[in-house]
């Protein structure tokens, strides 16, 4: 379960943003839209403990994210929480599996090679597990996207304009994808978005306004 109470943020003395409440049950899917610069990254940044907020309060599992020190803060997000950002960031230079080994190393939860070629199966990419990430497709290297955030069995999964460059197609296919893996793992999906598609795709839904 994750929940946010009275939540803000305030950028240099000036811009703020309060955010509605939200909450979203573990195998619930939630999505947030809003226009660009309505504070949609930054509510997502604060979701997933990259930036402090300015007040209230974000619980993930009853635990109360603010109140943990940055090391203690780092371990938690590495094991509870996983993030496909808009614009992938891998280590380009080693494969595909080599990139979701390291990111079990870097969470501490036990690196199991397994378990990422079976993620990788489920997402249809296992084929590609020891190709450079340097050589995927767009497609395909959101798909790894998809498959480091889940690799560690987040609690939260959140999703950065998963959709924002797709074409209708293969935009329901990345919400089917995200959604069946986060019901498999029982995660909480966040997805933030200023796709007005998705809206048809998600009941459950809010708009920052």
């Amino acid at each position: 379960m994750v929940q946010t109470h009275k939540l803000t943020y305030q950028y240099d003395g000036n811009n703020q943003f309060s955010f509605p409440d939200l909450s979203c049950a573990s195998g619930e899917i939630l999505l947030i839209l809003g226009k660009s610069g309505i504070g949609k990254s930054t509510l997502l940044n604060l979701l997933g403990g990259l930036m402090p907020s300015r007040s209230g309060e974000i619980l993930i599992d009853d635990t109360k994210i603010s109140d943990l020190s940055l090391s203690k803060l780092d371990k938690f997000r590495g094991s509870n929480i996983g993030i496909v950002f808009q614009k992938p960031h891998f280590i380009s230079s080693i494969s595909v599996i080599e990139n979701l080994l390291l990111t079990q190393k870097l969470a501490k939860v036990g690196v199991d090679k397994n378990v990422c070629l079976q993620i990788l199966e489920d997402l249809g990419i296992a084929k590609k597990a020891n190709a450079k990430i340097s050589n995927l497709s767009e497609g395909e290297k959101q798909r790894v996207s998809i498959a480091r955030a889940i690799v560690n069995k987040p609690k939260l999964i959140l999703a950065d304009e998963p959709t924002s460059a797709l074409d209708d197609e293969n935009c329901q296919k990345v919400v089917d994808l995200l959604n069946q893996q986060a019901k498999k793992i029982g995660a909480a999906l966040m997805i933030v978005t200023h796709d007005k598609r998705l809206k048809d795709i998600i009941d459950n839904q809010i708009i920052l306004s």
